[in-house]
């Protein structure tokens, strides 16, 4: 009876980091959940302001280039009413946040469509110039307090989700430093498919790369094997590859999300997600086996990639292997800019780059790796 308990003491590290890990991730689910009633919140009142700065530039205009006077049932003035009864409802309905709005835009707007039929254009023009300042500021407002609130929210769950990885990984190290037997590996395993759950969560910010992590990590150990390296290496590069894009929880929304060509400036900002991951886990000594796959899996075998500009062998063999398994998710996957490419083109396409963007012999175990069973 003691040895059993003895033997399940061991376990501990990996029991005790499975559960933070998952109270971790269970704070990262309901924080992406408070993100989208935030939203869903801000979204009314942005819309309705919106809405009404239009409509108060096209009476402008329309006030502009009329002549004395302008007739109340005019269609341009309709929409301008029509806009001023939805932003009012709309701040009626959020009253209890008066921080956020600014009764005197109803006030003036009020007393525009009461003048339009006995006063002046030139009249109608100054108040009117004088509301679409209100609500350009309101509106303003409302956008930046929801982008502030988002990127709080944002920063924050990533922190978290990134902060569950690293114990859960720890829990799993410090378990089979203890074990290496049979048992020890099934144990292990189950904590493995934690981790597929808290990078998918890291991966709820991006719909089209979910899942991108654990497949580079699967593949990657594939290629491992293939070029004949020892299971327990192997297994380390395993580990790079699902931790080998962590650093982007430090890019924006707006630039990881985006779904046109960035600009010099974005795609610059995407490119320090390497020594942002490299930043999360360099202080751990025990996940410092896996920085030469976190770092350098952009670096390129002609000397062009990033963050070093390494060449040749000067780029470690982990950020090898990760480097051209990351390429063939990549093309294989479907992103926000174009749909997925077939896996005959995109061998192709690596087959063209061999001895420029990938070694010879990384290309080689790609095309000799069973790809459909690393996946």
């Amino acid at each position: 009876m003691q040895r059993t308990d003895f033997r399940f003491q061991k376990y501990y590290p990996l029991v005790a980091a499975s559960l933070l890990a998952f109270f971790i991730g269970s704070l990262v689910f309901l924080l992406v959940q408070f993100s989208n009633k935030v939203t869903y919140y801000f979204t009314p009142s942005i819309l309705a302001s919106k809405n009404f700065q239009n409509s108060a530039s096209h009476l402008n205009n329309h006030l502009s280039s009329a002549q004395v006077q302008i007739n109340p049932h005019d269609q341009t003035i309709v929409h301008f009413k029509d806009a001023f009864e939805q932003l009012s409802q709309t701040m009626l309905a959020y009253q209890d946040h008066g921080e956020y709005f600014d009764q005197e835009i109803l006030t003036k707007s009020q007393l525009l469509i009461d003048q339009v039929e006995n006063q002046e254009v030139k009249v109608l023009i100054n108040l009117l110039k004088t509301i679409q300042k209100l609500s350009k500021i309101n509106h303003e407002q409302h956008v930046t307090e929801l982008e502030d609130a988002k990127t709080r929210i944002s920063i924050f769950a990533s922190l978290l989700g990134g902060l569950s990885i690293v114990v859960l990984i720890f829990g799993v190290i410090a378990t089979r430093k203890e074990f290496k037997s049979i048992e020890l590996q099934r144990r292990a395993e189950i904590a493995f498919s934690v981790i597929h759950s808290l990078i998918g969560a890291l991966e709820a910010r991006d719909k089209y790369t979910q899942g991108h992590s654990s497949r580079v990590a699967e593949l990657s150990r594939s290629i491992a094997k293939t070029l004949g390296l020892m299971d327990e290496t192997a297994e380390e590069i395993y580990f790079a590859g699902l931790m080998h894009d962590i650093g982007k929880i430090g890019v924006r929304d707006n630039v990881l999300l985006k779904p046109g060509k960035l600009t010099a400036e974005e795609y610059n900002e995407i490119k320090n997600h390497p020594s942002i991951g490299k930043k999360l886990v360099e202080n751990q000594k025990t996940l410092n086996v896996f920085l030469p796959g976190i770092l350098y899996h952009h670096e390129r075998w002609d000397g062009k990639g990033y963050p070093d500009g390494l060449k040749g062998d000067e780029i470690p063999l982990m950020a090898q292997i990760l480097s051209i398994a990351d390429a063939y998710d990549a093309m294989t996957s479907t992103r926000p800019y174009r749909t997925s490419m077939p896996h005959e083109k995109a061998m192709k396409e690596i087959m063209e780059n061999k001895g420029i963007q990938w070694s010879d012999k990384m290309v080689s175990a790609l095309f000799a790796t069973d790809l459909e069973k690393a996946g």
